[in-house]
């Protein structure tokens, strides 16, 4: 709930800079809920206990023998939601420095002699509404998603 909190308040603002790395950790989630979801309960359950005690994921390994990191996860969860690494790819340029760090600031571009004016201001420059709709697209996705995976893991729960 936070996140989702988290993101509309920057979005509305239009602060893209913090709104993308917030889809990141929202998808991050979706990502570990997903490989939960597809083991066993107990295998399940050691893993989320693994979590809790602040233990990294990356630590522990798949039933294959393989390092549960982000790359392996997305794997997974290629299987059921084919965009997971176009999304993580570009989110993850808000996380570490990339051009779309400045993106947001930049108002004249001089290709030729490679010279960029800034702008420091409040909000992103360079958002246009259809990137709005888009990030807000992206995040609903993710959060149904993971709306269902804590669903149908809850019902396998209760089951066992």
């Amino acid at each position: 709930v936070d996140l989702v909190d988290g993101f509309i308040l920057t979005i509305d603002n239009w602060n893209f800079i913090s709104a993308a790395p917030i889809i990141r950790m929202q998808l991050d989630t979706l990502l570990r809920f997903i490989y939960i979801s597809k083991i066993s309960p107990k295998k399940a359950e050691q893993l989320i206990n693994h979590i809790i005690d602040g233990k990294p994921l990356n630590h522990l390994k798949d039933s294959k023998g393989k390092k549960l990191n982000d790359a392996l996860l997305r794997e997974y969860a290629e299987k059921y939601f084919p965009w997971v690494n176009d999304v993580y790819i570009q989110t993850s340029k808000f996380i570490h420095f990339s051009e779309r760090h400045m993106f947001g600031s930049v108002y004249d571009i001089n290709n030729e002699k490679r010279i960029a004016k800034f702008a420091i201001h409040k909000g992103s420059y360079n958002v246009q509404k259809q990137d709005v709709i888009e990030y807000y697209d992206v995040f609903i996705t993710i959060t149904d998603a993971i709306i269902i995976f804590i669903n149908t893991w809850g019902a396998i729960k209760r089951g066992s």
